[in-house]
């Protein structure tokens, strides 16, 4: 390249660079001190949201037809969010949406007084950090804290914030509730400098692949036009007629799509609510938590589970063998761990068989959020 034309594409890129600036909107980070601006512009405000203030999920539309997508991860987002002023960001990677939502008012909420302009658009820290992966686990340092990922074939099925880095156990068990086996070190946490733009995971759909989906719709405009050329030379009269057929036939699909959308709504408000029956048939802890309570909560090595029941979702019974049983060491051990109370102990048989109830804990909202 000339001397000359690298002088010329400077120049270009001095006038635009303050344009690009006037036009643009100001980023802002916001984090749980207020907001911090990153770059500054002309156009109101565009807010990057700390990933402390996201609940994550993945919505699975891979039943639903393409069309109605959007409509069905709307309802289901909705349904799911633990805020009551929701706000989202769907990010689509084939039939499946990453879903990041926030509380819309606790956002605004900057404290001390501050009088906060509502920005044009806001989105999530974890689209501006990192890169979409094939299958993987990772830890990304944030802004404020570290996020847990993991990846399958582009997707993010599994997301968790930590305000510190996790410890290995809670690493794993956060594997495992993604579906990954257990590991015996921690990954190594990345570090990553906010994107100029969020990375995208969706195909940019081809030409083929639109005249499919729109198929019929592209037919119909293709005869309409078919039809008016061929009808310009009459007259008034058979273009009238020829145009009336077409709006008649362009009504009952936008009918038929419009009683499709609806049943299909229907149906996903039916689906919902039996989801919702059966969650609630849910015990308030995990297996695992449960299990790893009552270890903590038993002193030594020195007993052996006998039985294990749970008459009812609210209450764990077990039935342990150990020597020289404290029935108030065993209590007080038990009501420590802060997820079982009013545990009572009951001397069996022989001197070194106990019966332990204990009515369980729910877990916490904020817990439940963040995970």
């Amino acid at each position: 390249m000339s001397s000359f034309n690298v002088v010329k594409k400077q120049q270009v890129q001095a006038w635009l660079g303050p344009l690009r600036q006037r036009f643009s909107p100001s980023r802002m980070l916001r984090r749980s001190d207020g907001l911090t601006q990153l770059q500054e512009g002309g156009v109101g405000q565009e807010w990057i949201l700390a990933r402390r203030f996201c609940a994550f999920t993945l919505i699975d539309a891979t039943a639903i037809p393409f069309v109605r997508r959007k409509a069905y991860a709307d309802i289901t987002v909705q349904r799911w969010s633990p805020f009551g002023d929701t706000r989202y960001h769907l990010q689509w990677v084939g039939a499946q949406a990453m879903v990041w939502a926030w509380s819309h008012s606790h956002v605004l909420d900057i404290g001390a007084g501050e009088l906060v302009v509502a920005p044009r658009r806001v989105l999530p820290e974890t689209v501006y950090r990192g890169t979409p992966r094939s299958n993987e686990a990772v830890i990304v340092a944030m802004d404020e804290g570290v996020e847990g990922r993991v990846w399958s074939d582009q997707a993010m099925i599994a997301s968790q914030w930590w305000p510190v880095v996790p410890t290995l156990d809670q690493w794993n068990s956060f594997r495992r509730g993604s579906g990954l086996a257990a590991s015996h070190m921690l990954p190594v946490v990345e570090s990553w400098p906010l994107l100029r733009l969020p990375w995208a995971t969706q195909r940019v759909a081809g030409v083929a692949d639109i005249a499919s989906r729109h198929r019929k719709l592209l037919q119909g405009v293709a005869t309409g036009l078919l039809v008016g050329l061929l009808a310009f030379p009459l007259a008034a009269s058979l273009r009238l007629v020829a145009k009336t057929a077409m709006l008649e036939r362009v009504i009952d699909k936008e009918a038929a799509n419009v009683g499709d959308t609806l049943a299909a709504r229907e149906a996903a408000e039916r689906d919902m609510a039996a989801i919702e029956k059966l969650l609630k048939l849910r015990p308030p802890r995990r297996q695992l938590q449960l299990i790893s309570a009552v270890i903590t909560a038993l002193p030594a090595n020195d007993w052996k589970l006998l039985e294990w029941r749970m008459p009812d979702r609210h209450t764990l019974e077990v039935v342990l063998q150990m020597a020289n049983p404290d029935p108030t060491a065993l209590v007080r051990g038990w009501e420590s761990t802060k997820i079982f109370h009013n545990v009572s102990v009951d001397m069996g048989r022989s001197g070194n068989e106990v019966t332990i109830r204990a009515e369980i804990a729910s877990m916490p909202l904020l817990e439940e959020t963040a995970q």
